[in-house]
């Protein structure tokens, strides 16, 4: 077999604000990305690609997919668990309603939470291990961004975690979903951070600061719903599960977020192979 290398070149020329950037992974039946930017004197990102063959995979649409199939899940059987009486008809993002995990414990909905959340934390898995390579092709590889995989990976594990036990009853399968449902959002929250403070160190530095105040924001609506938990008592229970609701979808918002740049920073990945030499 022969080995597989990684390839990073750089071109700048600071007069005319220009950048181009090439990250190759080469070897057998590996992938290559490539990606080529212009920088405006605004720091807004003008887009040129270069694709060598027609056959690449546009990575916008993966993380698309797992925004759109997580989004779709839970409000499904949010739908589905009304329907069938499970729960009562109100918003779950206000307050006193339901939770995300009662919505798909019971019924048809049990199986379509399963079904659905499974390969989202697979697609969420590696749309973290994609960023590392995002990341490569912006020249921002940074000491922070190397970890994406590592938290984004455990993440992806936690959710799996949290949806197996969901919908049996006992201690364990409750201490196991508190665990998976914590750790998946304060890992998620904690690679968003992570995304953006590499992107602070990219052409891409505006976006990484709205990033990074995105997840701020986050931290603090988490922060809020704790404070008012040490307050309030059992009176808590009323917001909780509101929370819980807008907690999930911010952080898919900004999944949605960094996806949109994958679009507009042209991010695929090719088939490309190296003869053996």
């Amino acid at each position: 077999m022969s080995k597989t290398c990684i390839i990073l070149s750089a071109n700048t020329r600071s007069a005319q604000g220009r950048c181009d950037y090439q990250l190759i992974t080469t070897g057998a039946n590996s992938l290559a990305v490539v990606y080529r930017a212009t920088l405006s004197n605004k720091d807004h990102l003008k887009l040129a690609t270069d694709m060598t063959t027609d056959r690449y995979l546009r990575c916008c649409h993966l993380a698309y997919g797992a925004a759109a199939v997580s989004l779709l899940t839970i409000h499904l059987s949010f739908l589905v668990s009304v329907s069938q009486g499970y729960i009562d008809g109100c918003s779950p993002y206000w307050s006193d309603c339901s939770s995300i995990s009662r919505s798909g414990r019971h019924g048809l909905a049990y199986f379509i939470f399963k079904g659905g959340m499974l390969p989202a934390a697979l697609l969420l898995g590696l749309f973290w291990q994609l960023n590392r390579l995002w990341l490569g092709s912006l020249a921002a590889d940074s000491a922070a961004g190397r970890y994406l995989p590592a938290v984004g990976w455990t993440a992806s594990l936690a959710l799996l975690i949290y949806t197996l036990a969901l919908g049996h009853s006992g201690d364990t399968f409750y201490l196991l979903r508190r665990f998976g449902v914590v750790t998946f959002l304060g890992l998620s929250l904690i690679a968003f951070a992570l995304l953006a403070g590499a992107l602070r160190r990219s052409p891409l530095k505006w976006h990484g600061s709205l990033l990074g105040r995105g997840s701020a924001a986050i931290l603090g609506l988490a922060l809020i719903s704790l404070v008012l938990d040490a307050l309030l008592g059992d009176d808590y229970e009323q917001l909780e599960n509101a929370f819980e609701w807008w907690l999930v979808l911010l952080l898919l918002v900004q999944l949605l977020w960094v996806a949109r740049l994958w679009q507009l920073t042209a991010f695929t990945l090719t088939p490309h192979s190296r003869p053996r030499s």
